[in-house]
């Protein structure tokens, strides 16, 4: 399981590679190969991220998109960027009322969701 976030390496970047190994060798090992050059890579990296100086932001995400273009998997640098608040929430969301089943096609499920999405991207343009 991993604790920290890609932040931690904001001032030493020399660790990413180890740190995303694990989360990438899952990747490789549920995803089989012949499917792996046509299946998309994303990092969206969220507050911890927003909060460092520019130049450590820049220095790790140059470190984490060189990692992934050496992966099989379908990579595009702009698949690896630093989110908003607002796209956090809104992932948050998502994630929230997925895990709860409450995005499902039935109507009761339907009217219970966790949290209003509309207000996250409302109020936090």
């Amino acid at each position: 399981m991993i604790n920290a976030g890609l932040s931690t390496f904001g001032s030493n970047t020399a660790g990413i590679a180890n740190y995303l190994k694990p989360l990438t060798d899952y990747a490789l090992a549920q995803i089989p190969t012949k499917a792996q050059s046509t299946t998309p890579l994303y990092l969206k990296a969220t507050a911890g991220m927003r909060a460092l100086p520019e130049t450590q932001r820049n220095n790790v995400m140059t470190t984490v998109r060189s990692i992934f273009r050496e992966l099989p998997f379908m990579f595009n640098d702009d698949w690896a960027s630093i989110i908003s608040g607002s796209e956090e929430g809104a992932f948050n969301w998502i994630a929230a009322n997925y895990l709860l089943g409450k995005l499902t096609s039935t109507e009761q499920a339907a009217n219970q969701y966790v949290g209003m999405l509309v207000n996250a991207l409302v109020c936090h343009p």
